[in-house]
């Protein structure tokens, strides 16, 4: 298991892209962004993080007003993390960008998406592509930017 900084004195970056962390790699990465006051990029990209991985990241979002940057393109989130997630995003307003590319969303995953965007001030980017949220889940979060009173940017 790779040791996580829980505490730092500046803003940094944090990387474990193309490991194979899992979901206890990124429970436990999730454990220390919960103490964390300084980490504003946590890069996570294709690291077999499934559903009980990204709901311990969401549990640690919610409490986290420093991490601006989450990366978590390539892995396998799918509706249950999507669901957590969107879940922290209704109340954490520090994460400006999301990257949830190629996650096995499917439409249902994006409409727990659209239901956190209309409602989250902080986010500026949000990246759903390769996720077949299909023509019903893109109409919802089309409506959903619309009401976010950020600029948010989607790509889909």
């Amino acid at each position: 298991m790779v040791p996580v900084p829980c505490t730092q004195s500046s803003g940094s970056m944090f990387s474990l892209q193309e490991n194979a962390i899992g979901d206890e790699g990124a429970s436990a990465v999730a454990s220390a962004l919960k103490a964390n006051t300084a980490l504003t990029a946590l890069y996570l990209q294709v690291a077999s993080i499934g559903a009980p991985g990204a709901q311990a990241l969401g549990e640690a979002l919610a409490v986290n007003r420093t991490l601006e940057i989450l990366d978590l393109r390539g892995n396998a989130i799918g509706v249950a993390g999507a669901k957590a997630l969107a879940n922290a995003l209704k109340v954490n307003s520090s994460l400006q960008r999301l990257n949830l590319q190629e996650n096995s969303l499917g439409m249902d995953g994006a409409i727990c998406v659209a239901t956190a965007l209309s409602g989250n001030h902080g986010l500026q980017h949000i990246n759903l592509q390769g996720n077949h949220i299909g023509e019903p889940g893109a109409r919802m979060i089309s409506e959903a930017i619309k009401t976010n009173a950020s600029s948010c940017t989607v790509e889909m």
